[in-house]
């Protein structure tokens, strides 16, 4: 067999099967064929040796390399077949899957609109039913106080019923500023390491209740994506979420959506604070963050898996390595984690970059590390712009649904 292709850029999480835990990977740009929620599901092991495909080394070396550097008993064999699974499922930056995004994104940049994904699936497909939806959860809090101004608000990722209290007091403040602001800037971590420091949407989003048009100003500011990696916004549904709400309260307003992943360096994260600087210093421009704190896949279905129970220990995910492959986090551990919220909520509320910047560079989790990476960027921005800003902390909540943990904020910005 010829050297494997590297791993295309990937969004990773663990995932407790019957006990046993997967690495659950996940195509951002939505080119792997899967009705699954992963596109593979791989034991650790297999992932970290996935993990050195180079595309230059063949199966025999990479099964030395990886009894050598990682301690894996995996021979060449297992990583032919490895090697074969994964370019099946176009994971692998191969032949194959390129031709499948050269297709994907000729196809999506001859459409005059970024399409929906999310109808039946993530959200009724029906207008009405859809329209209900978002008005009744915005009803909830529809006697919340006026607050006296706003920046804009950081929200959560989550779907619309696993997190609704939290999507309904974000949206419930944020009406009251309906006619205050020309157009939305919708920030959202991208969580794959793609080589592009960002990813723009520089076209209309639709949804079943319209499109929401693309503001030409915003989209400047961060440039239109110039490669395949622009399906990362096609295929996004934290985007589409919050463009649900624009089109209920904010019907006319044009936006900009935009995914950024952690700065890896000094110069990156300069680069990116400059430009949510210049996208907030051009006038009515009210901000977005959609960004959840944490993400843990607890439990798929499986022939040996028992319904857990309140007392039930929680399995989370911890730093990468295969000592904490099989850890199993105890309650007292749990609120240990969201004490770790508490301190990044309170940090943003008093606007402080740099100690959202040492929380992130702390942090063993890489999702909750992108989260902070984009909140560090956010609040330096707003010092520059709005430097006697603060935020209010509209509401906390830990969810599950279908198995996945997520706990997120709602703060507004003012």
């Amino acid at each position: 067999m010829s050297a494997p292709a590297r791993v295309r850029a990937l969004a990773e999480a663990r995932v407790d099967v019957g006990g046993e835990w997967f690495v659950g990977l996940t195509d951002l740009l939505g080119v792997a064929p899967s009705d699954a929620r992963f596109a593979a599901l791989l034991r650790p092991d297999e992932w970290r040796a996935a993990r050195l495909f180079d595309g230059e080394s063949d199966a025999a070396t990479l099964s030395e390399r990886a009894r050598r550097e990682l301690g894996l008993a995996i021979d060449a064999a297992a990583i032919a077949a490895l090697a074969g699974r994964l370019s099946d499922a176009l994971l692998l930056d191969d032949a194959r899957s390129r031709a499948a995004l050269d297709r994907e994104w000729s196809a999506y940049r001859a459409l005059a609109e970024r399409p929906a994904v999310g109808p039946g699936r993530d959200y009724p497909a029906d207008a009405f039913e859809l329209r209900l939806l978002i008005g009744g959860m915005v009803a909830d809090d529809w006697d919340l106080p006026p607050p006296e101004s706003c920046v804009g608000a950081w929200t959560c990722e989550a779907g619309l019923r696993v997190a609704r209290a939290l999507h309904a007091r974000t949206w419930a403040a944020l009406r009251h500023f309906t006619g205050s602001f020309q157009r939305v800037l919708v920030l959202a971590p991208l969580r794959a390491g793609f080589a592009a420091p960002w990813i723009a949407l520089d076209k209309p989003l639709a949804t079943p209740l319209g499109a929401v048009a693309a503001d030409p100003e915003l989209v400047g500011v961060f440039g239109a994506p110039s490669d395949e990696t622009g399906l990362a916004a096609r295929s996004s549904p934290v985007l589409e979420r919050q463009a649900l709400f624009l089109r209920v309260l904010m019907r006319d307003r044009p936006a900009a959506f935009v995914l950024a992943r952690p700065p890896s360096d000094g110069r990156e994260s300069e680069r990116l604070d400059q430009r949510i600087g210049r996208a907030l210093a051009l006038p009515g421009t009210l901000l977005v963050v959609a960004a959840d704190l944490a993400r843990e896949h607890l439990a798929l279905p499986g022939p040996d898996v028992v319904p857990r129970t309140d007392r039930s220990p929680a399995r989370l995910g911890g730093p990468r390595g295969a000592e904490r492959d099989q850890l199993i986090v105890t309650h007292a551990e749990v609120d240990r984690a969201r004490a770790d919220d508490r301190e990044a909520v309170d940090a943003l509320t008093r606007i402080d970059g740099a100690r959202l910047d040492a929380l992130r560079v702390a942090e063993p989790s890489a999702y909750r590390a992108a989260s902070l990476g984009l909140l560090a960027s956010v609040a330096r921005a707003l010092a520059s712009t709005h430097p006697h800003g603060r935020g209010s902390l509209l509401g906390y909540a830990q969810a599950s649904e279908r198995g996945t943990l997520v706990a997120g904020a709602s703060v507004l910005i003012h």
